[in-house]
């Protein structure tokens, strides 16, 4: 089940891949995949492969982050998907989210450092 991921497993999971100054905000995992917002970038990483050995991370900075869209099940926030807009994508980032995501919290980090 999509889940929020604390904090502390994310900087052990992620530390390679920060920046200088750059820091983990928030980030929930999706069946085999992870999503991950920093101070600069959104992380997406997807466990590949039978046994999942194999990791693929889609990185992209949140100035090139043209729209997204939250949907919740009845407002309930129960469950959801968030969908991300990169421009050199035709079709939206969609990845799915539980209860234990505080997707509002997600959206003012896209509104407030993306654009």
């Amino acid at each position: 089940m999509p889940g929020k991921i604390d904090l502390e497993t994310l900087d052990k999971r992620y530390e390679r891949l920060l920046n200088e100054g750059e820091r983990i905000l928030s980030g929930f995992g999706v069946d085999r995949d992870e999503v991950v917002f920093t101070s600069s970038r959104l992380i997406i990483s997807s466990s590949l492969g039978v046994t999942g050995k194999k990791k693929q991370f889609l990185v992209i900075p949140y100035h090139r982050i043209d729209m997204f869209q939250v949907e919740e099940i009845h407002g309930l926030n129960i469950q959801g998907t968030l969908k991300i807009w990169v421009g050199q994508f035709k079709d939206p980032i969609e990845k799915k989210y539980d209860r234990s995501v505080d997707i509002v919290w997600i959206q003012k980090i896209l509104s407030r450092v993306g654009g």
